[in-house]
């Protein structure tokens, strides 16, 4: 039998009262931005700086926020992305406000930014999703990965992929209709060759709430109907508290992984390939 293990009430308000403050502060740096820029891009490059300053003090210490383009050892390589979360085997690191490449072994994360969420910006972040799901991460000999067995396919073999805003027109609705249209999530069974994957996991809108691609529903976030059915897909959370879910949604869903050697390595020279991904562990 499975037990669930449920938070202090005052404990996890407190932590909540904490990032609802901190979205406050990131609402006001799109404020001040406003005030201060006419140009749009310079407005955009501070609203992004100020989402990797939120990153860089709520992530564990094991991760590093940059920006850039990532490559992969197939050749692959993605255009300028706003939010790369590094993880401790990634070689190359830059000044958060420099762009750089990194290596994709290195990379536990992508995000985007949008100052202003439209149709036409969903668009634009579902585009670099797609080149985001053509990287390919390669696991070196003897490295240790565990996740969850639905959760795999995304994080494990691609990446944790997702979208920030910090304000928009759109109603919760009109959003979920959009995603749904433009990032339609496949149903598929842990046990396929080559599920097919959307291309974002998900979206985080200030003031709005969150929205959780849930996969094929049997991911390690999951909701249930009100028959005790999974829900599958895009989901809405009714809830106004984006960054509280965006915290918690990284917490769970970056990958863990244990390495032996170099990552940059295998980019150098002829090098062999195999890991083993750990089981789900039995319930208690």
């Amino acid at each position: 039998m499975t037990s669930v293990s449920r938070p202090d009430p005052a404990i996890s308000q407190r932590l909540k009262d904490a990032l609802a403050t901190d979205e406050e502060v990131l609402k006001l740096s799109l404020s001040r931005a406003r005030a201060h820029f006419n140009h749009s891009g310079m407005k955009g490059d501070a609203v992004e700086e100020a989402a990797r300053d939120f990153l860089m003090t709520h992530l564990p210490r094991r991760f590093g926020v940059g920006r850039g383009e990532v490559i992969d050892r197939k050749g692959n390589r993605t255009s300028q992305l706003d939010i790369l979360i590094l993880n401790e085997d990634q070689p190359f690191n830059y000044p958060t406000d420099q762009p750089g490449v990194y290596l994709a072994e290195g990379v536990s994360a992508i995000g985007e930014v949008k100052s202003a969420l439209t149709r036409t910006e969903l668009a634009d972040i579902v585009k670099k999703g797609a080149q985001v799901r053509a990287l390919r991460v390669v696991p070196q000999k003897g490295e240790i990965m565990y996740s969850n067995p639905s959760d795999g396919p995304r994080y494990i073999d691609s990446f944790p992929y997702f979208a920030v805003a910090t304000e928009t027109t759109m109603s919760r609705d009109s959003i979920l209709e959009a995603l749904n249209d433009l990032a339609p999530v496949p149903d598929y069974e842990p046990e396929d060759a080559s599920p097919g994957l959307a291309p974002l996991d998900a979206l985080f809108v200030l003031g709005t709430g969150a929205f959780l691609n849930l996969g094929n529903g049997k991911g390690e976030i999951s909701m249930e109907e009100s028959d005790g059915s999974r829900v599958k897909g895009w989901e809405a959370v009714a809830d106004d508290k984006a960054l509280v879910w965006m915290f918690g949604w990284l917490d769970i869903v970056m990958p863990r992984r244990i390495r032996w050697s170099s990552i940059a390595a295998p980019y150098l020279f002829a090098t062999t390939d195999g890991a083993s991904r750990a089981p789900e562990p039995p319930a208690a």
